[in-house]
C-alpha cells in the first residue's frame, strides 16, 4: 500500500520525470557502478575487484568445476518467490509435480539451488559484459588475493577466461601476484601503512621558502619600527641579489604610484541586473569583486528559495525564478540552520492568499538580454502580467522589504532594467509598463523602477566613476 501511494504521489507531483542519467565526462575520472555505466563509453575503463564471490557475486564456495549454488527465495527473506515475479519465465523453477517422498522434494530443492547458481553466474556474466564493453581503446582488469577478510580469494573467472584465451596484453607470469601460501595472513589486517596526504606541495623547496617568509615578517616589523626595510643597492655585494633588490624597489614604486591613481572599472561584455544593483549599492565593493571575484557560499535560504520556486512553477503551470539573495527577517548567517520548514509553508500560504495569485501572467521566467551603458545586461523576470490592471513586470522576494527610500532607490534599478528589456522585446512603450517587488514573507508590494533609459544610463555611469 505504501509503495502504491508513493507511485501515486510521484505521478501527481513529479509528473513522471525520469531520474537524471549520468553522462560520460572526458575531463574527469568517473567512478560508477556497472548498472549506471550502461550506454556510456570512455577511452579507458578500469574494472577492479575481479575475484570469485565478489564479481561474480555469490554466496558459498564454488565446486571444482566452477559451479555454485544459490538458494534464492528458498531461504532469503529479501527474495520474492520466483513464480510471483514478472520475469518468472526466465528464472529457475522448483518442480514438485513429480515428487512423492520427502527425498524427492529434497532433490528438487537441491536442483533449484544448482539452477539458481547457474542463473546467478549467467546474470553476473551479462553484467561483466556491460562493464568490459564500455572501453573504446583500453580496458584494465584487476583483482587482489585478499579483500577485507582473512582468507585469500581466487581470481575471478571473468579475469582468468580472457587471460587464458590470449586476449590480455602483457599477461605473462609477472602479471600475476603469487598466490599466498596456506595460512598466510591478510596484509591489510596485519601491516600498518603510513603516508602523508596530501603530498607537501613545496617539497624540497619548503626550507628555502620558509626562510624567505621569515625574512618578509622581519621586514614588516622593521617597517613598523621605522627601521630600513631594504639595504641600499650599492651595499649589496652579490650582483644577482643587487639586481633582485633593484627590481623590488621598482615594483614597490610602481605599486605606490598606482595607489594614487584612479583605475577604471569595466563592466565587460555582460553583467546581470542584480550585478548592476550591487554596483549602485556599493561601487567600490563592486569594483573589487570585478577585479577579483570570490564565489559566495550557498545558504539554507537559497535551498528554500529553490523549493518555493518549484511550488510557484506548479502554481502558475510554468517555471518561474525567485531572487533569494537576501535573508528573511534580517537573520544572520549563523541563524540559518535554525530556520524551520514551517517558514516555507508560510511563504506558500501568503502567496496563495495574495492578489498576485488571482492574476494570470503572460510570461514567467523570462530570460532577456538588452544593451545598456556600453554592455549587455542579462535580465531574468519572474513574471509579466498584461490584464485589466495594465502591463507589469514583477519580481518575487523572500527577504525583508526596504526600510528607507535609499534602499528603494538602490533596488529599483533591477525593476527599471526589467521594464526596459520587456519594452524592447514586446514593443510596449516604456511609460506603459509598471514594475513591482512582492515581498512574500511580509505580504507587501513595493512599486518602483519608473526610470527612463537616460536615467538608467546616468546612474550606472555615476556609480562606475565612484567605484574607480
Amino acid at each position: 500500500g505504501a509503495f502504491l501511494a508513493w507511485l501515486d504521489a510521484a505521478e501527481a507531483h513529479e509528473r513522471g520525470l525520469d531520474a537524471v542519467e549520468p553522462e560520460a565526462d572526458p575531463g574527469a575520472v568517473q567512478v560508477l557502478t556497472v548498472h549506471a555505466a550502461k550506454g556510456l563509453e570512455w577511452d579507458v575503463v578500469a574494472v577492479p575487484g575481479l575475484v570469485e564471490s565478489q564479481f561474480p557475486s555469490y554466496d558459498g564456495t564454488p565446486a571444482p568445476d566452477g559451479s555454485v549454488n544459490a538458494a534464492g527465495w528458498l531461504t532469503s527473506l529479501r527474495e520474492l518467490p520466483y513464480p510471483l515475479r514478472g520475469d518468472a519465465e526466465s528464472l529457475p523453477r522448483l518442480d514438485l509435480s513429480s515428487c512423492v517422498t520427502h527425498a524427492d522434494v529434497r532433490d528438487a530443492c537441491v536442483q533449484l539451488r544448482a539452477d539458481g547458481g547457474t542463473h546467478r553466474v549467467a546474470e553476473e556474466r551479462r553484467l561483466a559484459y556491460v562493464a568490459m564493453t564500455r572501453a573504446r581503446h583500453t580496458l584494465l582488469l584487476s583483482g587482489s588475493w585478499f579483500r577485507g577478510g582473512k582468507t585469500p580469494l581466487p581470481p575471478s573467472r571473468f579475469l582468468r577466461e580472457p587471460w587464458a584465451a590470449g586476449q590480455v596484453q602483457d599477461a605473462g607470469e609477472d602479471a600475476w601476484a603469487p598466490e599466498p601460501e596456506d595460512g598466510a595472513a591478510n596484509p591489510a589486517l596485519t601491516e600498518v601503512v603510513e603516508a602523508v596526504w596530501p603530498d607537501d606541495p613545496l617539497g624540497p623547496r619548503r626550507g628555502r621558502l620558509e626562510r624567505a617568509a621569515l625574512a618578509v615578517h622581519e621586514a614588516i616589523r622593521a617597517e613598523q619600527d621605522g627601521r630600513p626595510v631594504l639595504p641600499p643597492v650599492h651595499q649589496v655585494g652579490d650582483p644577482v641579489a643587487r639586481r633582485w633588490l633593484r627590481d623590488a624597489e621598482l615594483l614597490l614604486a610602481e605599486r605606490a604610484e598606482r595607489a594614487h591613481h584612479e583605475q577604471e572599472v569595466d563592466l565587460g561584455g555582460h553583467v546581470s541586473a542584480s550585478g548592476v544593483v550591487n554596483l549602485l549599492a556599493d561601487p567600490r565593493g563592486f569594483a573589487r569583486d570585478r577585479r577579483r571575484p570570490v564565489p559566495t557560499e550557498p545558504t539554507v535560504v537559497s535551498r528554500r528559495g529553490t523549493r518555493f520556486h518549484e511550488w510557484v512553477e506548479h502554481f502558475y503551470g510554468a517555471a518561474s525564478l525567485l531572487d533569494v539573495e537576501e535573508l528573511p527577517g534580517g537573520l544572520t548567517p549563523g541563524e540559518l540552520t535554525d530556520l524551520p520548514d514551517a517558514e516555507l509553508r508560510r511563504l506558500q500560504e501568503t502567496f496563495a492568499a495574495s492578489p498576485w495569485a488571482t492574476r494570470t501572467p503572460v510570461a514567467v521566467e523570462v530570460d532577456l538580454e538588452t544593451p545598456v551603458a556600453g554592455t549587455h545586461v542579462r535580465c531574468r523576470i519572474d513574471a509579466v502580467f498584461d490584464d485589466e490592471h495594465g502591463v507589469e513586470v514583477v519580481d518575487w522576494k523572500t527577504g525583508r522589504p526596504p526600510a528607507t527610500a535609499e534602499e528603494v532607490g538602490e533596488r529599483e534599478m533591477q525593476l527599471a532594467l526589467y521594464r526596459l528589456a520587456w519594452s524592447r522585446t514586446s514593443g510596449t512603450p516604456l511609460a506603459q509598463i509598471g514594475a513591482a517587488f512582492y515581498y512574500v514573507g511580509h505580504d507587501r508590494t513595493v512599486r518602483a523602477g519608473a526610470l527612463s533609459e537616460d536615467e538608467i544610463v546616468e546612474r550606472i555611469t555615476q556609480a562606475l566613476a565612484a567605484g574607480a
